[in-house]
């Protein structure tokens, strides 16, 4: 991807790879820890630094993180959470290191959103009720809730917003 901006410059950057494996402690081989880390936080950062001679001064980076990088949930989630607990930290370095170049850096944390990604784990009638009970809007979000989100920190409505992870998650971390 970075090669074919050669002669471009970019003024939002997204970082919305992610995977989520369930394996508890105990039970974890190097290769899966490699590929959770790689992926959701390695990812975030050297994409990040890729782009970043082709960013515009005034340009925002959002960086999608997790309601797992701030609560604890049992079920072989404590890989996920940490990376994505480093992907809120990197989003605060960044908003600090970035600021002289006006660079907005933020982060968005959904909690269960129904995609491809949970359909296995929510396909389970209790763990769906579970993740039910647990948002006091109740219901599950939609990748539509996450990107209005994402697109609104992208717009001068957020202008004076940076170095936040804004929960998207129907009050799950409440």
């Amino acid at each position: 991807m970075v090669e074919s901006l050669r002669n471009q410059r970019v003024d939002i950057l997204v970082n919305n790879a992610g995977i989520w494996k369930s394996t508890p402690l105990g039970s974890t081989s190097e290769a899966l820890l490699n590929e959770v880390i790689d992926t959701n936080l390695k990812g975030v950062f050297w994409l990040t630094q890729a782009v970043l001679p082709k960013l515009n001064d005034g340009a925002r980076i959002v960086n999608l993180s997790s309601t797992a990088g701030r609560t604890a949930t049992a079920g072989g989630r404590s890989l996920y959470g940490a990376a994505k607990a480093g992907v809120d930290a990197l989003t605060r370095n960044w908003a600090l290191e970035l600021a002289p170049r006006k660079i907005r850096v933020n982060a968005v944390a959904p909690g269960y959103i129904e995609t491809d990604m949970t359909a296995t784990h929510l396909g389970d009638p209790d763990t769906r009720e579970h993740a039910l009970s647990r948002h006091p809007l109740g219901r599950l979000g939609t990748a539509e809730d996450v990107a209005r989100v994402v697109a609104f920190l992208c717009t001068e409505a957020a202008a004076f917003v940076t170095g936040q992870s804004l929960n998207v998650s129907g009050g799950f971390v409440l």
